[in-house]
């Protein structure tokens, strides 16, 4: 997902609404409402991974 590389600027991680989208998309396994903090940073390292990986070819 490139938006994973879209944070906010005060707190430096994605907002509700990607973790939302990710949903949508049927990239998460599970509700985000019920995600822990921890959940939600763990899905977005891997999805920025996942976008450096593929834009550094």
């Amino acid at each position: 997902m490139l938006s994973a590389v879209i944070v906010g600027k005060n707190n430096g991680v994605p907002g509700d609404g990607f973790y939302q989208l990710a949903s949508n998309l049927d990239h998460l396994d599970q509700d985000p409402e019920s995600m822990s903090e921890d959940e939600k940073i763990n899905f977005w390292e891997n999805e920025l991974k996942k976008v450096y990986e593929t834009f550094s070819k």
